[in-house]
């Protein structure tokens, strides 16, 4: 799964910015539109937060849509409608809350650059283990920024201010997509270096009590015995614009 995902740098780098133009043509044309280089945005500046706050009447609705239409990107992969199915089934979850939710956290004005990189680690990790393609959540945030965007065009503000808003977003999903990437190969290195340690031990054992006891002490020594953190991964302060 992991051979088919490009580079972590390559793919956040080379996102687009969007910017406003392509959600209201009438706004600018392409040679009108600034290039900004996502790299020179801090997605966490305190002006961004001002902003976010400014539009958060033209936003929540969005993230609201874009909360219900990820559900049908993840029904449309096989296991990822099996999978959270089951989570849904057994009350574990509640997907279109869990995704609101998470948007709203992704989008905060309150949001630091630890607090992201931690929980977008998380995402990555549970994509991991329940086997899942990052893909989904790459189509899922693509699907957010241009719901996003559209509903930026919409503001009474200078065109300057609401590109520059569009390109805050898209910094934001830029972080998020590296770290949940990071996230999942951190984890996926984890067990790949577990089954090797295992395998090698089933091999210099010389009896089944031997191997189980051996197996468990390896297991014990990993910081992954029991998994990343408890489904769904906690949203603490970001429910609300």
């Amino acid at each position: 799964m992991l051979q088919c995902l490009p580079e972590a740098h390559t793919m956040s780098e080379s996102l687009p910015n969007l910017g406003v133009g392509e959600a209201s043509q009438a706004d600018a044309t392409t040679a009108d539109r600034p290039r900004v280089d996502l790299l020179d945005v801090d997605p966490y500046a305190h002006r961004v937060g001002v902003e976010l706050r400014a539009a958060a009447a033209v936003l929540m609705p969005a993230m609201r849509e874009a909360a219900a239409s990820i559900r049908s990107i993840l029904d449309a992969d096989p296991q990822g409608r099996a999978t959270f199915a089951l989570l849904e089934r057994e009350g574990l979850v509640d997907p279109a809350r869990f995704a609101e939710r998470y948007l709203l956290g992704v989008y905060s004005p309150r949001l630091t650059r630890q607090r992201q990189r931690r929980r977008a680690h998380v995402i990555g990790q549970w994509f991991e283990l329940m086997g899942l393609p990052l893909s989904l959540s790459v189509e899922a945030m693509w699907l957010t920024l241009q719901l996003l965007h559209r509903a930026i065009a919409q503001l009474p503000w200078a065109r300057e201010r609401r590109s520059q808003l569009a390109t805050f977003l898209t910094a934001r999903m830029r972080e998020e997509l590296k770290a949940q990437i990071d996230g999942q190969r951190q984890l996926a290195l984890v067990r790949h270096r577990l089954i090797v340690a295992l395998e090698q031990w089933r091999v210099e054992a010389t009896d089944w009590p031997e191997f189980v006891t051996g197996a468990m002490r390896r297991l014990s020594g990993s910081p992954w015995l029991g998994g990343p953190r408890a489904w769904p991964p906690r949203q603490r302060g970001a429910d609300r614009l």
